[in-house]
């Protein structure tokens, strides 16, 4: 599970690298092409992921739509690297949990709230997918708005990142 863990670390890491060259302007700008949401939005969107999945440890219930919607995150990029920061931290310790441990999912299904059952070890591969797409979303927004400072690999799935390594 280490390896799970330190995938994650390294996108929080990217997404923290992003943050320190980006102003507060780049970060909160709607972009029409998608739907007027902003990088910060996509990027609170993740965080909030990460917290829901760390919060809902402890009791082994993680709801992923009780979330903190147009907090401060989204708005400030200041606010967001210290959130990065945060759940650095914590998701160093959730190394000491047992990646088989059962875990009740909640997410609304667009009708009502459904339960499954998962695990960490399945929770973490959920959030690496999960914040690869919506870097890539992040990077497309920033990039229609002329930035073209990205970290290494920034919105692109490992997978890809290996066959484009082979492929030369």
């Amino acid at each position: 599970m280490k390896d799970l863990i330190d995938a994650n670390r390294s996108l929080l890491e990217q997404a923290d690298a992003l943050l320190a060259d980006l102003d507060e302007e780049a970060y909160t700008r709607p972009c029409e092409a998608c739907f007027r949401s902003t990088p910060g939005g996509h990027l609170r969107h993740i965080l909030e992921h990460y917290g829901s999945f760390l919060d809902g440890l402890a009791d082994r219930r993680i709801d992923y739509d009780r979330r903190d919607r147009g907090s401060p995150v989204e708005f400030s990029v200041e606010a967001a690297r210290a959130e990065v920061e945060r759940l650095l931290l914590d998701l160093e310790g959730a190394s000491r949990i047992d990646p088989g441990e059962r875990l009740a999912i909640l997410l609304d299904d667009g009708g009502s709230a459904r339960e499954s059952s998962s695990n960490p070890e399945r929770e973490l591969q959920f959030l690496l997918s999960h914040s690869v797409h919506h870097f890539a979303l992040m990077r497309t927004m920033l990039y229609l708005d002329g930035h073209r400072a990205f970290p290494e690999g920034f919105g692109i799935a490992p997978s890809t990142l290996r066959y484009l390594a082979a492929a030369g």
